[in-house]
């Protein structure tokens, strides 16, 4: 499948319904930024339904690349879909919650793009995009946040998808005001180790030579090397990131930030999933039980993809996935 049929498949399955809105006032965001030297220029958003009370804050990570965090798409017959990357209903949470969305580095809100069009590349991105630039920026609009709003302390949440729930429970190590994890296929162990298991189970299965399976890990092995070699290469890409952006979320990996944890910590993983390998996140299990930790509620579902599509049905059970998660907060 290739890059545009992706993320199209992506949006669609993350499509909540939101009113057509040209700015974060419009949605009901109010809008924040900071700069610094390091991080640049941050966009961030808290949600303005009822803001004057006092909730729980909600902390949401989207996953990788520049998508916006809103999306209109026009057919060619002139017909626009609107799309979120959020997987859940954010007017109905934000009634609870106290939303903190954060866009990534040079990315708008919004963004207006044909039905086939490719999110369009973009340097000043690929130049801050890290595993740093996210728990930084999170961390300091989550601060902001704090100081703005009346906030039940009880309950500081951080939600990540895909790379955002990489970057959830380094977010939570960094920042000891949030009080729950939740992580959605996120895996936990260094990421580049995904590739070599998918390609290790082609070839248990039969779907590649052993021979074959090697060799093309080997060669995996040698893309690696490079990547260590140049970690903070903003110029060299693999798989459509920089060098700089695979070193800084495998130079450690996401086990070790969730060994650290003493806060509830609840992780979703589809079985079918080829984005993160299942297997990444059953060792988090392992290793749990290994350490004596019980902070740890764990859900599989079998069958399910990176976006919870069920590959033998082809129903896709997101916001039952996202309502489970929900229940164990509440």
């Amino acid at each position: 499948m290739n890059k545009n049929k992706l993320l199209l498949l992506f949006l669609s399955l993350f499509h909540h319904q939101f009113l057509l809105a040209q700015t974060a006032k419009d949605l009901g965001l109010k809008e924040y930024s900071f700069q610094t030297k390091a991080l640049g220029r941050v966009n961030f958003y808290v949600s303005d339904s009822l803001s004057h009370l006092k909730k729980p804050v909600l902390v949401f990570l989207d996953g990788s690349g520049n998508e916006s965090l809103f999306t209109y798409r026009k057919a060619h017959d002139g017909q626009e879909t609107k799309f979120s990357v959020m997987p859940f209903d954010f007017k109905k949470v934000s009634k609870s919650f106290h939303i903190l969305l954060i866009s990534k580095p040079h990315t708008p809100l919004f963004r207006n793009l044909s039905i086939d069009e490719n999110t369009p590349e973009d340097s000043v991105y690929h130049k801050y995009l890290s595993a740093e630039w996210r728990i930084e920026s999170a961390s300091k609009a989550l601060k902001i946040l704090l100081k703005n709003y009346k906030v039940d302390k009880q309950k500081i949440v951080v939600m990540g998808y895909s790379e955002g729930a990489q970057v959830a429970p380094r977010l939570a190590v960094r920042n000891p005001n949030i009080t729950h994890c939740m992580a959605f296929v996120g895996g936990g162990l260094n990421q580049l180790y995904d590739e070599v298991i998918r390609l290790r189970m082609q070839a248990e299965s039969g779907q590649l030579s052993h021979q074959v399976a090697s060799q093309k890990i080997d060669s995996l092995f040698m893309d690696f090397q490079k990547i260590y070699a140049k970690p903070n290469s903003t110029k060299d890409f693999w798989f459509g990131h920089t060098f700089k952006r695979w070193s800084s979320f495998t130079k450690i990996p996401n086990i070790d930030f969730y060994k650290q944890l003493k806060i509830p910590i609840y992780i979703a993983q589809g079985t079918a999933d080829v984005n993160t390998s299942p297997l990444s996140a059953d060792y988090l299990r392992l290793e749990f039980f290994r350490l004596g930790k019980n902070n740890l509620t764990f859900k599989s579902y079998s069958d399910c993809d990176h976006f919870f599509t069920n590959q033998n049905t082809g129903v896709n059970i997101l916001d039952e996935v996202v309502e489970a998660a929900f229940n164990w907060l509440n």
